[in-house]
């Protein structure tokens, strides 16, 4: 039995992942990639349209009740914008204090010197390009512990 299947049973359902891209990033190659492996390894996954804003992705996350939010990032503007996700996501977790945190992960072009900070700005993994699905399944897998 998979840790996918066995969390799945431990969650009585799939585990929830919406794949996004934020602002002008539209190259969607890789998310697909990566969204078509983790579907395969059997979470449930969503994706959001290209060119998303923060607060959008915040909104669309709500609206499926996800567990995970991935941003796929190449140009360069994660150091604003995903910090900006995560006070979208905490703004909207505000009102309701037994509301669930949902975990955020980044995956592409992200500099190993802006990573810690990311972290530190409560970004929960970061994967990069050569990483494999298995690494990033397991590590998804972890952050329901």
């Amino acid at each position: 039995m998979s840790k996918v299947t066995q969390l799945a049973i431990k969650l009585k359902r799939k585990p929830r992942l919406l794949i996004a891209k934020l602002g002008q990033d539209g190259h969607d190659r890789g998310a697909n990639i990566i969204a078509t492996s983790l579907s395969d390894a059997g979470f449930e996954v969503h994706q959001a349209a290209l060119f998303q804003t923060p607060q959008q992705v915040a909104n669309h996350a709500m609206q499926l009740n996800v567990d995970i939010v991935g941003i796929s990032s190449l140009a360069g503007a994660h150091s604003a914008l995903l910090p900006a996700l995560i006070h979208a996501l905490n703004a909207l977790n505000a009102p309701n204090s037994q509301a669930k945190k949902i975990q955020l992960v980044a995956g592409g072009v992200i500099p190993q010197t802006h990573i810690e900070e990311l972290k530190t700005e409560g970004v929960a993994a970061i994967f990069s390009p050569g990483d494999k699905i298995t690494n990033i399944i397991n590590t998804l897998i972890n952050l329901y512990s």
